[in-house]
């Protein structure tokens, strides 16, 4: 970035694509706040810059989604408006909300719960394999409407893509969007996860405090053990777990409990557990199907 006269990297040889500078600069800002450092506390100002005073942000407020040599320029596109939506979160908030309310104005309708994508030519493309399909774009709004907190958005895209494309099951209940690539369902896997604010809280440490303080799940065997869930209140840990590899008993590590404390646990093979002078304990579950786990101070 500090070698670029855009301070944009080319991933592709002499190819700028301003999503891959976002979701490197996120990833910057993340690495400094873990590890104390300054890397990239310069670079969001510049970037910035960089967006307008070059052109890949266009007039009408939506990002090219790259430039090449001899002045090519690669048109607006709908994933593109939703990634950049989602990454610039974590860094520039502001652009962020604009780039998503751009997209929720302009090309998407909502009818009786269910989205509608104005679509055109260009957004009908799997990046992942370059087969004509616009899921791309419908899992990558999926992310933004959900990291925005944009719930009637969420809710109506996930809508629209259970009633858009075919799933397909593994033995396990897995699902995948069917004919779709890779990079297609990776980023719909990731759909899943998150919630509002959660790629900014993932950059900055933005989170609520009972997150900071609260009981966790330090450790689980995978994939013996799949994790849907693992959230606390501040005092107690609400866990949803699946079996990954068939019915197994297996052992949970619990932590950032209070020592010597007493709590009462429902879903697991005992209904209560101490906490040791380290504040962990070790729980057994019986895991065979969707499971619920909950621990609260007695």
């Amino acid at each position: 970035m500090r070698q670029s006269s855009h301070t944009l990297y080319p991933c592709e040889p002499h190819l700028i694509y301003p999503m891959c500078n976002a979701i490197a600069i996120t990833g910057l800002r993340g690495y400094d706040r873990l590890h104390d450092d300054d890397l990239g506390v310069d670079l969001v100002d510049k970037i910035r810059d960089s967006f307008t005073r070059n052109g890949y942000l266009a007039p009408n407020g939506r990002f090219l989604f790259g430039r090449g040599p001899l002045g090519i320029k690669m048109p607006s596109m709908l994933a593109n408006d939703a990634v950049m939506a989602f990454w610039l979160h974590g860094v520039m908030p502001d652009l962020a909300e604009e780039t998503w309310q751009i997209l929720r104005r302009d090309r998407m309708r909502i009818t009786n719960g269910v989205a509608r994508l104005r679509t055109q030519p260009i957004d009908h493309m799997d990046v992942g394999s370059y087969r004509k399909s616009d899921a791309w774009a419908w899992v990558n709004i999926a992310c933004a409407a959900k990291e925005m907190g944009d719930d009637e958005a969420a809710n109506a895209v996930d809508a629209g893509i259970a009633a858009r494309f075919t799933m397909d099951y593994s033995e396990s209940g897995a699902r995948k969007i069917a004919d779709a690539s890779m990079w297609v369902n990776t980023v719909f896997a990731l759909s899943r996860f998150v919630t509002a604010g959660s790629l900014r809280g993932l950059a900055t440490g933005e989170v609520p405090a009972q997150w900071r303080t609260g009981p966790i799940l330090k450790a689980a065997a995978y994939p013996v053990v799949l994790v849907a869930k693992a959230v606390t209140d501040g005092s107690g840990l609400d866990l949803v777990l699946r079996p990954g590899a068939g019915p197994a008993r297996t052992t949970l590590e619990i932590a950032r409990l209070r020592p010597g404390r007493t709590y009462r646990v429902t879903g697991a093979t005992v209904d209560s557990l101490v906490a040791n002078g380290h504040g962990n304990a070790l729980l057994d579950i019986d895991l065979r199907r969707r499971l619920e786990v909950r621990l609260v101070p007695a």
